[in-house]
């Protein structure tokens, strides 16, 4: 897929962006053309080869509804085993799918109200969070901390959820 300058893109891995510019660069005698991103969540500019864009994955920003539809459904249960969890969240921020995280966010919010997350768990959640949250901001022409906010709002009411009903089944067991 070719992009123009203007587009909003997800590069995987460091969240999403603006091209600002379609250009040639000249390394070693060789002439590549490249896209430069501006980076919402860092912040920083990337250049990704323009021949080398759909092998790195890059793609369109996802719509606000389908990010927030897959957040908002009913979560999975996650593996109590934390090797076994960590990896399947792992594969889904390797997946770059805003679809995929949403999920893995969605799961790990429900898995947060109900158990303590580890170390590595933390570290997951939060960078789906700010993947996320960064495709939120482009999708919706808002900033950072604002879409921060939106996606903290709807995973709190996922966390309350499971405790309220992680309280019902610790009462049911003592009955």
């Amino acid at each position: 897929m070719a992009f123009r300058s203007g587009d909003r893109v997800v590069y995987p891995g460091y969240g999403a962006g603006t091209i600002v510019d379609v250009g040639d660069q000249v390394f070693a005698g060789t002439t590549t053309r490249y896209y430069t991103l501006r980076m919402v969540a860092d912040e920083g500019k990337f250049m990704v080869p323009v021949e080398q864009a759909e092998a790195l994955r890059l793609r369109p920003v996802a719509a606000t509804k389908s990010i927030l539809r897959v957040i908002k459904a009913r979560a999975r249960q996650l593996s109590w085993d934390y090797k076994e969890r960590q990896a399947g969240i792992s594969q889904l921020l390797a997946s770059s799918d805003a679809r995929q995280m949403s999920r893995g966010v969605r799961d790990l919010a429900w898995y947060a109200g109900t158990r303590p997350l580890t170390g590595r768990d933390i570290q997951l959640y939060e960078e789906l969070q700010t993947l996320l949250a960064s495709e939120l901001s482009l999708a919706q022409d808002i900033g950072l901390d604002e879409a921060r906010e939106q996606l903290a709002e709807t995973l709190a009411v996922i966390t309350e959820k499971s405790e309220l009903r992680a309280e019902r089944e610790a009462l049911k067991a003592q009955d």
